[in-house]
């Protein structure tokens, strides 16, 4: 019995450990929680610093599913989106964050741009993540590339 339980207990720590460490560098976390991240918001302000975007841009304030990843590129990127309270179609963005690189922006509203100087296939995985997310957008008619 005495085994038993040390063997249950060692494969326990070896389960919670590792999936501590699996979901670290995931923080699946939502829109508004990323701009309270202490690492996140100088890199994002710093993103959207002098294009004068609206301020549910600015502070991530609207609804949003988790974050998730996404390899682009040979780097991996945290996805993270967002739109306006109740005009989800036509106001809407798409981050992809790297800490350890350079973070870029696809923005939707009353201009419609990408921030950060996307390549050309940065550019296009960008409209196919943000098209699965926001079905009605009419980003790709209001793009300037």
């Amino acid at each position: 019995m005495k085994h038993v339980l040390l063997i249950f207990l060692t494969l326990f720590s070896l389960g919670a450990s590792s999936n501590k460490c699996s979901n670290e560098w995931a923080n699946e976390k939502y829109a508004w929680q990323w701009i309270k991240d202490k690492q996140f918001k100088p890199v994002y302000l710093d993103l959207i610093d002098g294009h004068h975007l609206p301020n549910w841009a600015v502070n991530l304030a609207g609804p949003s599913a988790p974050s998730f990843q996404q390899w682009i590129d040979g780097q991996r990127y945290t996805v993270i989106q967002i739109c306006k309270t109740h005009d989800c179609a036509d106001n809407n963005l798409t981050v992809l964050y790297n800490p350890t690189g350079k973070s870029y922006m696809l923005f939707n509203g009353k201009k419609s741009l990408f921030i950060g100087n996307p390549s050309q296939s940065l550019q296009e995985v960008m409209l196919a993540v943000h098209a699965e997310s926001y079905e009605y957008s009419n980003v790709h008619k209001r793009i300037k590339k």
